[in-house]
């Protein structure tokens, strides 16, 4: 089993980061895959959408 760690520094001059781990089952990196194959397409984020 592994997971994956990533820490997001928004700019190195300021202490503030975030760190986002992730399962084996990838969670926010199967999330960033669907992003980016979305945004490629030209199709909206789920969020981004508007219903009806």
């Amino acid at each position: 089993m592994a997971a994956n760690l990533t820490c997001f520094v928004p700019s190195p001059m300021r202490a503030n980061h975030v760190h986002f781990v992730d399962g084996a089952s990838g969670g926010y990196a199967f999330a960033a895959a669907n992003l980016k194959r979305n945004v490629a397409s030209g199709e909206a984020p789920v969020s981004e959408r508007r219903s009806a």
